[in-house]
């Protein structure tokens, strides 16, 4: 079970549509949910709404947080990004 489906199993309302939406964003982002989780990155906030995935997290080092934010970057190179990533070293 992956970073966003724990976090989506405690806050699961049924909602078909906002399902269908957790289900898009985590296929777009497994990559980057996965390298946050291998960074070992201390995730404070993880959630969807409105269609954005929002996350909050401090990464270990400045070269952890550089790489999650490459990636998200590979994924999503525009500024319309359907992410929302505050990162942070600590």
């Amino acid at each position: 079970m992956g970073l966003l489906d724990r976090v989506w199993k405690r806050g699961a309302g049924g909602d078909a549509a906002a399902d269908a939406s957790v289900s898009a964003l985590k296929r777009k982002y497994q990559a980057v949910l996965q390298l946050i989780e291998g960074e070992h990155v201390r995730v404070l906030n993880l959630h969807v709404e409105g269609g954005r995935l929002y996350l909050k997290g401090a990464a270990p080092t400045e070269e952890s947080r550089g790489r999650i934010l490459d990636a998200i970057r590979s994924v999503t190179p525009g500024d319309d990004a359907d992410i929302v990533a505050d990162i942070t070293v600590g």
